[in-house]
Protein backbone atom coordinates (compact mmCIF):
# COMPACT_ATOMS: atom_id res chain seq x y z
CA UNK A 1 0.00 0.00 0.00
CA UNK A 2 2.67 2.15 0.82
CA UNK A 3 5.14 3.81 -1.68
CA UNK A 4 8.73 3.08 -0.76
CA UNK A 5 10.20 5.04 -3.43
CA UNK A 6 8.77 8.32 -2.34
CA UNK A 7 11.12 7.82 0.88
CA UNK A 8 9.88 8.69 4.51
CA UNK A 9 10.81 12.00 4.21
CA UNK A 10 7.98 13.09 1.45
CA UNK A 11 5.42 10.31 1.85
CA UNK A 12 2.44 11.12 4.46
CA UNK A 13 2.64 7.24 5.72
CA UNK A 14 2.45 5.42 8.39
CA UNK A 15 3.14 2.27 9.81
CA UNK A 16 0.03 1.13 12.32
CA UNK A 17 1.07 -1.55 14.45
CA UNK A 18 -2.42 -2.74 15.51
CA UNK A 19 -3.22 -6.64 15.83
CA UNK A 20 -6.83 -5.87 16.39
CA UNK A 21 -8.98 -6.14 12.90
CA UNK A 22 -12.11 -4.01 14.01
CA UNK A 23 -9.12 -1.09 14.72
CA UNK A 24 -7.48 -1.56 11.35
CA UNK A 25 -10.88 -1.55 9.27
CA UNK A 26 -11.87 1.76 11.63
CA UNK A 27 -8.36 3.19 10.64
CA UNK A 28 -8.52 1.99 6.84
CA UNK A 29 -12.06 4.26 7.41
CA UNK A 30 -10.88 7.28 8.27
CA UNK A 31 -7.06 6.68 6.21
CA UNK A 32 -9.31 6.66 2.80
CA UNK A 33 -10.12 10.26 3.58
CA UNK A 34 -6.93 11.83 3.48
CA UNK A 35 -4.20 11.96 2.14
CA UNK A 36 -2.17 9.52 4.09
CA UNK A 37 -1.30 6.28 2.98
CA UNK A 38 -1.20 3.46 6.07
CA UNK A 39 0.21 0.04 5.85
CA UNK A 40 -0.62 -2.54 9.14
CA UNK A 41 1.74 -5.11 10.87
CA UNK A 42 0.74 -7.53 13.86
CA UNK A 43 3.75 -7.25 15.95
CA UNK A 44 7.19 -6.13 16.58
CA UNK A 45 8.62 -8.94 15.30
CA UNK A 46 6.47 -7.88 11.82
CA UNK A 47 7.01 -4.25 12.57
CA UNK A 48 10.77 -4.23 12.70
CA UNK A 49 11.04 -6.32 9.70
CA UNK A 50 9.13 -3.75 7.81
CA UNK A 51 11.09 -1.04 9.13
CA UNK A 52 14.33 -2.53 8.11
CA UNK A 53 12.78 -2.93 3.96
CA UNK A 54 11.41 0.10 3.94
CA UNK A 55 12.21 3.17 6.28
CA UNK A 56 8.82 4.55 7.92
CA UNK A 57 8.86 8.13 9.91
CA UNK A 58 5.99 7.58 12.18
CA UNK A 59 4.68 4.51 13.36
CA UNK A 60 1.47 3.87 15.60
CA UNK A 61 1.29 1.47 18.06
CA UNK A 62 -1.43 -0.50 20.14
CA UNK A 63 -0.68 -0.36 23.71
CA UNK A 64 -1.15 -4.20 23.52
CA UNK A 65 0.56 -6.59 21.23
CA UNK A 66 0.96 -10.69 20.90
CA UNK A 67 4.67 -10.38 21.09
CA UNK A 68 5.51 -7.63 23.81
CA UNK A 69 4.30 -4.35 25.19
CA UNK A 70 4.59 -0.56 23.39
CA UNK A 71 7.73 -0.55 25.33
CA UNK A 72 9.53 -3.10 23.72
CA UNK A 73 8.26 -1.85 20.25
CA UNK A 74 9.79 1.65 21.24
CA UNK A 75 12.97 0.40 22.20
CA UNK A 76 13.12 -1.89 19.13
CA UNK A 77 12.33 1.32 16.71
CA UNK A 78 15.26 2.96 18.38
CA UNK A 79 18.17 0.36 16.45
CA UNK A 80 16.96 1.50 13.20
CA UNK A 81 18.79 3.84 11.30
CA UNK A 82 16.47 6.51 11.60
CA UNK A 83 14.29 5.85 14.03
CA UNK A 84 10.45 6.60 13.71
CA UNK A 85 8.38 9.07 16.04
CA UNK A 86 6.25 6.34 18.06
CA UNK A 87 2.61 7.14 18.49
CA UNK A 88 1.16 4.90 20.97
CA UNK A 89 -2.79 4.41 20.73
CA UNK A 90 -5.18 2.69 23.90
CA UNK A 91 -8.78 2.81 24.93
CA UNK A 92 -7.81 3.07 27.92
CA UNK A 93 -5.37 6.47 28.19
CA UNK A 94 -5.69 8.24 31.25
CA UNK A 95 -2.65 10.64 33.11
CA UNK A 96 -0.05 7.77 34.16
CA UNK A 97 0.01 6.24 30.59
CA UNK A 98 0.47 9.59 28.70
CA UNK A 99 3.13 10.75 31.61
CA UNK A 100 4.75 7.53 31.42
CA UNK A 101 4.67 7.01 27.37
CA UNK A 102 5.98 10.72 26.86
CA UNK A 103 8.81 10.19 29.00
CA UNK A 104 9.61 7.31 27.67
CA UNK A 105 9.97 8.83 24.19
CA UNK A 106 6.77 8.02 22.47
CA UNK A 107 6.20 11.12 20.41
CA UNK A 108 2.47 11.23 21.39
CA UNK A 109 -0.50 8.98 23.01
CA UNK A 110 -3.82 8.76 20.81
CA UNK A 111 -7.15 7.26 22.56
CA UNK A 112 -9.28 5.40 20.74
CA UNK A 113 -11.79 5.11 18.98
CA UNK A 114 -9.99 7.38 16.61
CA UNK A 115 -11.32 10.81 15.73
CA UNK A 116 -9.64 12.13 12.84
CA UNK A 117 -9.95 15.22 14.25
CA UNK A 118 -7.18 13.60 17.00
CA UNK A 119 -5.68 11.25 14.54
CA UNK A 120 -4.18 13.35 11.73
CA UNK A 121 -2.91 16.46 13.50
CA UNK A 122 -0.79 14.42 15.63
CA UNK A 123 0.46 12.35 13.47
CA UNK A 124 0.95 15.06 10.67
CA UNK A 125 3.04 16.70 13.65
CA UNK A 126 5.24 13.49 14.54
CA UNK A 127 6.27 13.31 10.96
CA UNK A 128 7.16 17.06 10.39
CA UNK A 129 9.42 16.71 13.62
CA UNK A 130 10.91 13.29 12.71
CA UNK A 131 11.80 15.02 9.16
CA UNK A 132 13.20 18.28 10.84
CA UNK A 133 15.23 15.98 12.91
CA UNK A 134 16.83 14.58 9.70
CA UNK A 135 17.23 17.71 8.19
CA UNK A 136 18.64 18.92 11.40
CA UNK A 137 21.29 15.58 11.10
CA UNK A 138 22.34 16.10 7.48
CA UNK A 139 22.66 19.47 7.41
Amino acid sequence: MRNPAAGPENALAVLAVIPNQGDRDALRGLFRHSNWLVSFTNSIAETMRSLKESPMAVVLCDRDLPDGSWKDLLAATQTVGRPPRVVLTSRLVDGRVWAEALSLGCHNVIPQPFLASELFPVLSFAWRNWRAGAAAISG
